[in-house]
């Protein structure tokens, strides 16, 4: 497959412009909020040890409700709550520089995006960037970037409707702003530092870093400011698996099909529903005279669904579709039963974290739960990754049932089918 197929997919994952917020975040940007208290360095300190902070502000729960349906005042006018001068907040309290009611619709609508990814794609994109890159890009006149630099996933929360709003770090880790990273050591040669791998992390002495680290570029500087706001890296995350794994994709036949440079001769086809040959240890059986014994499908399944099965237990490549309710999160989880009897490893991706968890709901059901390690959803943290590894390790075998009918089974079957 020519390379550039690879690097037009590359390219499209990729944004380095102005455009992109981890790159370049303007002042009262929609989605981005402004922290003005406490200062960078005692902020994260607080988040860090898992501190509950509020956000202060000077609107009752009914003045908060108000100003969500409040409709946005003319040009040069002000609404008695904007008018609202807000308090002094206290040293571990959170402030913005917003006025109260514009505050109260922001923290809103972060809540509700953030929560719609979290439910629909199980990643977090609610982030406090802490500490700002200030930076000009060379010969490009007084072209300004103000990127963040340190990434500390949180989530906005409030204990009553009209409460007042809180933040709290959540279990996933710190990241220093990848897409920045790669866009200065692509453009200028610039290595900025790795996070220390320390629980006693501060901020100040690695900003101080990365200013000794930039003092030979004019215009640059490190700004000690905090802002909360939405960010998503997934797509360099998928530009570096690409970039990584080129000589692998090259000789996969399904990513040659993919970039239309290579046939579907050398792909392993479904078998025949009447055809397919199942192999157990001893001899080859065909899809309905296989014997109980070798069947590990866990849910009950159609003609049909037990033909992908044997599909996927032969290689085969093959597109299972049909409208929802037919099933389809059964045969997926049928699948992964019988190839995980056959030893093998299985991994199931989906954009949507519903269909993740159906079928995982539906392991668990059957008892393969322990067999199940979720990498790619919000509680997929450090922490429950290596207590997953550790269930599993040290799961008993399962055991077996030497009593159950397996000729009864198989003549009730072949009744049915002489019918």
């Amino acid at each position: 497959m020519p390379t550039t197929s690879l690097d037009i997919w590359k390219n499209r994952l990729l944004d380095l412009s102005r455009r992109n917020r981890l790159l370049h975040l303007r002042a009262g940007a929609s989605g981005v909020i402004a922290l003005t208290n406490p200062p960078a360095a005692e902020l994260f300190g607080l988040l860090t040890r898992k501190r509950k902070l509020e956000f202060a502000d000077a609107l009752t729960p009914e003045q908060r409700l108000d100003a969500l349906g409040w409709d946005a005042p003319a040009t040069g006018t002000t609404t008695r709550l904007d008018r609202i001068t807000p308090p002094k907040p206290k040293v571990d309290q959170l402030a913005t520089d917003r006025a109260p009611a514009d505050q109260e619709r922001a923290l809103y609508t972060l809540r509700l995006r953030a929560r719609t990814v979290l439910g629909e794609q199980g990643i977090n994109v609610l982030y406090v960037a802490v500490g700002f890159l200030e930076w000009l890009t060379p010969g490009a006149g007084e072209t300004f970037w103000r990127s963040p630099l340190l990434l500390v996933p949180v989530e906005l929360t409030r204990s009553v409707p009209g409460g007042r709003y809180s933040l709290r770090m959540t279990d996933d880790e710190i990241a220093l702003n990848p897409t920045l990273v790669y866009k200065l050591r692509k453009e200028f040669g610039l290595a900025l530092p790795e996070l220390p791998d320390d629980d006693d992390f501060a901020p100040e002495p690695f900003l101080a870093q990365i200013e000794a680290l930039i003092a030979g570029h004019d215009g640059w500087q490190v700004a000690r400011e905090c802002a909360l706001g939405l960010f998503s890296f997934l797509k360099l995350l998928m530009y570096n698996d690409l970039d990584h794994a080129a000589a692998m994709a090259e000789q996969h036949p399904l990513v040659g099909l993919l970039a239309g440079t290579s046939s579907a001769a050398g792909l392993a086809t479904p078998p025949d529903p009447l055809e397919a040959q199942i192999a157990p240890p001893d001899a080859q059986y065909a899809l309905d005279a296989r014997p109980p014994e070798y069947c590990y499908q866990v849910l009950d399944a159609d003609s049909s669904q037990a033909s992908a099965v044997a599909a996927a237990r032969t290689g085969g490549s093959f597109v299972l579709q049909g409208p929802p309710g037919t099933g389809k999160s059964q045969t997926i989880t049928n699948i992964i039963a019988e190839l995980l009897a056959d030893g093998k490893r299985v991994l199931f991706v989906s954009e949507k974290m519903a269909a993740l968890q159906m079928v995982y709901e539906r392991l668990a059901q059957s008892g393969l739960d322990d067999f199940c390690l979720e990498l790619h959803s919000h509680k997929a943290s450090k922490r429950a990754v290596l207590q997953t590894l550790d269930a599993a390790l040290s799961a008993a075998p399962p055991p077996s049932d030497p009593a159950f009918p397996y000729a009864e089974l198989a003549q009730a079957r072949d009744q049915l089918n002489m019918y």
